[in-house]
């Protein structure tokens, strides 16, 4: 006789890994539910690409203050606000978080909140005390950022990317440890409001993946800017 189970398949995150894949086995007629600790959508949509372009968002229509003052057209800034900024972030990242709520209740997946242990070959336990069983588990708990010894980390002065995307007020100087992507993307936001800042990069160029061409034109419109 088969062993039975709450589900046929329990997905511990529910990041764009682990939703999709619960949906998908629902449509293939499995009975799928999806534990998440934080809120659904993984760090895409919370903490990562949409917020991050949210915040590019603002800093380009910020920048181009100088082109409409070239037009003759005078701004007044006086009553610039980050933490406005910050919130249309949250308010983007919120939105889209709902909507992957949404799409799991429309397929009859149970969200459980929760962290998870997998307890054994069929079974999770939740930081509740809650077990859940299931046929197969999958694990789709996504990526967490690097922590460089003697950089430890306290979301005050020593920031991830999270700690830097979840900043309210503005710092006069910032050190971005790493010219990757991200930490690229953080140096445009931070500089187009005001921020002073240095990008420090062990290997020969910024983004240090892409293409040295492509790469270049980056550098030295970062150089004219001010970042160092």
């Amino acid at each position: 006789m088969a062993e039975s189970y709450q589900y046929d398949l329990a997905v511990i995150g529910a990041g764009p890994g682990g939703y999709v894949a619960a949906i998908r086995a629902s449509q293939l007629g499995l009975k799928a539910c999806v534990i998440e600790k934080d809120k659904p959508g993984g760090v895409c949509l919370n903490i990562g690409c949409i917020p991050s372009k949210t915040l590019i968002h603002q800093a380009e229509v910020f920048s181009s203050i100088a082109e409409l003052e070239e037009m003759g057209i005078k701004v007044d800034t006086a009553g610039f606000d980050y933490s406005r900024v910050w919130k249309k972030s949250r308010k983007a990242a919120d939105t889209l978080s709902r909507g992957v709520q949404f799409l799991l209740k429309k397929h009859g997946i149970p969200l459980i909140q929760g962290t998870a242990k997998i307890a054994g070959p069929h079974e999770v336990s939740l930081s509740g005390g809650e077990n859940v069983t299931a046929r197969f588990i999958l694990v789709a708990t996504g990526s967490s950022p690097i922590r460089i010894p003697g950089f430890e980390v306290d979301e005050d002065t020593v920031l991830t990317s999270d700690g830097a995307l979840m900043l309210q007020e503005l710092p006069e100087r910032l050190l971005v440890i790493g010219g990757g992507v991200i930490g690229c993307e953080i140096a445009h936001v931070m500089n187009a409001f005001g921020v002073e800042v240095t990008i420090v990069e062990m290997l020969d160029q910024i983004i240090p993946a892409e293409d040295p061409d492509t790469v270049a034109v980056l550098a030295k419109s970062f150089k004219k800017r001010g970042i160092t």
